[in-house]
């Protein structure tokens, strides 16, 4: 059976747990934004279910609720923020602000591309590059589902089906065209490791979300110091027209603009094994659980 949460419900839920968990206001509205788009969008393996974990961090110490954060300017036109081992959300979207421009400043391995479509959906390009995330094969040991083929890896280096024997994932192109996926890694890595001074994915220890020295490379262009902004907003628009004019086809983000609205109408789903989970640990945290 899966129940139907609204988005209110959850998100105030949320802000409650985190709240118990030792998180301050502003790095728990941070984790909850990041956790609501993810379960409005559809991507359920980051969305919701990622909850207690953040919770458990929190009160076992692996990330600070209310961390110290600062910003130095190595140069000119960069910014390094420290995010003094706080929680990933919070230290990605301070980032993001100072790369933004409220100063005259610009500042796993996943790449994200956000470009704003005044005129309808934005286009949304995030993606791991990997063939899966890792929280997938997460969520599909907790579903008793069976993993794709091609995706991930057991201890022998053979590709396997079984994702409670899968112990690594296979770059995005899969078997045979895998060195792409394995390339544009490589441009994560040199991004959000080497040029930020944290750590590369070899040097991790593989708890990967309790690693407060794991790098994020965040940058904003502003389309007007190429172009109009009407003029911009008219190319993309000619751009996301073209797979509209293709029943079935979607550009990167299109799937989870439908998935938000459909949600935002009907609710999130949350899975019977989800709910026991986050039923479990609002008892743990002493919090209200009313979804």
């Amino acid at each position: 059976m899966t129940r139907a949460a609204s988005k209110d419900a959850l998100a105030a839920f949320s802000m409650d747990l985190l709240a118990a968990a030792g998180a301050n206001r502003d790095s728990a509205e941070a984790a909850t934004w990041a956790i609501m788009h993810a379960s409005l969008h559809g991507i359920d393996s980051h969305g919701i279910r990622l909850l207690p974990w953040y919770a458990e961090c929190l009160r076992g110490g692996l990330s600070k609720g209310s961390p110290n954060i600062g910003v130095s300017h190595p140069r000119r036109a960069a910014a390094l923020v420290d995010a003094d081992g706080g929680m990933g959300h919070i230290a990605a979207y301070r980032a993001m602000d100072e790369a933004c421009g409220a100063k005259p400043l610009h500042g796993t391995s996943p790449i994200a591309l956000a470009a704003p479509n005044p005129g309808g959906d934005a286009f949304l390009l995030d993606m791991a590059t990997s063939s899966i995330p890792w929280n997938k094969v997460l969520k599909f040991r907790t579903e008793g589902l069976t993993l794709p083929p091609d995706v991930a890896v057991g201890f022998d280096g053979e590709f396997t089906a079984d994702p409670h024997a899968a112990v690594a994932l296979a770059p995005v192109g899969g078997r045979d065209y895998g060195y792409k996926g394995a390339g544009l890694a490589g441009l994560a890595e040199v991004l959000g490791g080497v040029l930020t001074g944290m750590r590369l994915s070899i040097e991790q220890n593989g708890l990967a979300l309790a690693d407060t020295r794991m790098g994020h490379f965040v940058m904003a262009i502003d389309p007007t110091l190429l172009m109009p902004m009407e003029s911009f907003a008219a190319r993309l628009t000619t751009y996301l027209d073209a797979f509209k004019s293709q029943p079935g086809t979607y550009a990167a983000g299109g799937p989870e603009w439908e998935r938000r609205r459909k949600r935002e109408a009907e609710g999130i789903p949350v899975p019977d094994g989800l709910y026991d989970e986050l039923r479990a640990c609002a008892a743990g945290f002493k919090v209200s659980f009313a979804l």
